[in-house]
């Protein structure tokens, strides 16, 4: 089984759609806003935007990257509404999948 990660670049945003996450993904939280948040995170600067995190995810992590990464922002639903039905289809992603399944 391959192993998948969610990065997830949050500020500020409401987080309980992670709840809804598909189990067989691992969730990776980067917090760059309020610490108030019931999810565990790592704590970054508030400088850059997501890029920023993603790329900090893939510098701090090379050697030990999932066979699929899905990166994300705190509110993914902005751009697919449907992100979460998307999630449950990570064995038809291609090698670089965007966000929309469509």
């Amino acid at each position: 089984m391959n192993k998948i990660d969610l990065v997830v670049a949050r500020y500020n945003e409401d987080l309980n759609w992670l709840k809804k996450v598909p189990k067989n993904i691992n969730i990776i939280l980067y917090n760059k806003g309020n610490d108030d948040i019931k999810f565990k995170f790592i704590k970054l600067d508030n400088i850059g935007r997501e890029s920023h995190t993603y790329l900090y995810h893939i510098i701090n992590n090379y050697d030990k990257l999932a066979d699929k990464t899905i990166f994300t922002q705190g509110d993914p639903f902005a751009h697919n509404p449907d992100f979460l039905e998307f999630l449950k289809k990570t064995d038809d992603f291609q090698k670089v999948q965007p966000l929309t399944y469509y």
